[in-house]
């Protein structure tokens, strides 16, 4: 597959996710094991799962509407991956998992990951 279907598909992704975590923040936040503790950590919540992954939507869907970026979208998402890879992963084998939706969290990071980094390999 291409770099722009990668592109896209991380876009509908971001996108899907940061809608979820608008219109049902405390099902999305249980999902991925988080609670809020105040309105402080509500807001905190918004501004990374919902304003956070609505710029990468944004950033995902720029890059892949416009040929010259995206190499840039595939380099970006590399580093990305790679970063939540390895603290999600460190976190499990430090702490274990509570819920299974950890793991399917953990793998589809570590498929778009893998998959960022044969793309790039192909520029």
């Amino acid at each position: 597959m291409n770099a722009e279907i990668y592109l896209w598909i991380n876009a509908f992704l971001y996108a899907a996710f940061a809608l979820w975590c608008m219109i049902q923040p405390t099902t999305t936040a249980t999902f991925s094991g988080l609670s809020f503790l105040n309105v402080s950590g509500r807001a905190e919540y918004f501004a990374i799962y919902v304003g956070l992954e609505a710029a990468w939507a944004v950033m995902y869907i720029i890059c892949a509407l416009n040929d010259d970026l995206q190499f840039a979208g595939v380099f970006y998402s590399v580093f990305l991956y790679a970063g939540v890879v390895i603290g999600r992963w460190i976190s499990i084998f430090q702490k274990g998992v509570a819920s299974n939706n950890t793991y399917i969290i953990a793998i589809l990071e570590i498929i778009l990951g893998a998959w960022a980094v044969v793309l790039l390999s192909q520029y």
